[in-house]
């Protein structure tokens, strides 16, 4: 069994997850408080995150973190635009599935 398949179902949830966000921004939506100038650009970075989660640079990781936690950048952009209820719940499966990442990452190392 490959590290890749031993990792993809935790991979296919955070992609997943990407996805639900990326959906949520448009061209009409508030970036006053968040990391980014633009729509445009917030959904860039995500399509970015989304790559190399594919491509197994799991040094993103980080990143994403940060981009979920609490007063981050996809919060903030969720309270501006009116789902913050359901960021709540997609912060929530995010840090859970990126614990199982990480573990079963700390595995293969040893």
């Amino acid at each position: 069994m490959t590290e890749q398949s031993i990792l993809f179902d935790e991979v296919k949830t955070i992609i997943q997850i990407l996805a639900i966000v990326k959906d949520k921004i448009d061209d009409q939506s508030e970036m006053i408080y968040s990391t980014w100038d633009t729509p445009q650009e917030a959904i860039e970075e995500i399509d970015d995150c989304i790559k190399k989660m594919l491509d197994g640079d799991f040094s993103i990781l980080l990143t994403l973190e940060m981009f979920f936690m609490v007063t981050g950048p996809f919060q903030e952009l969720s309270m501006q635009n009116g789902w913050s209820k359901e960021y709540l719940k997609i912060a929530r499966q995010f840090d859970a599935v990126v614990l199982k990442l990480k573990n079963k990452i700390a595995k293969l190392k040893n």
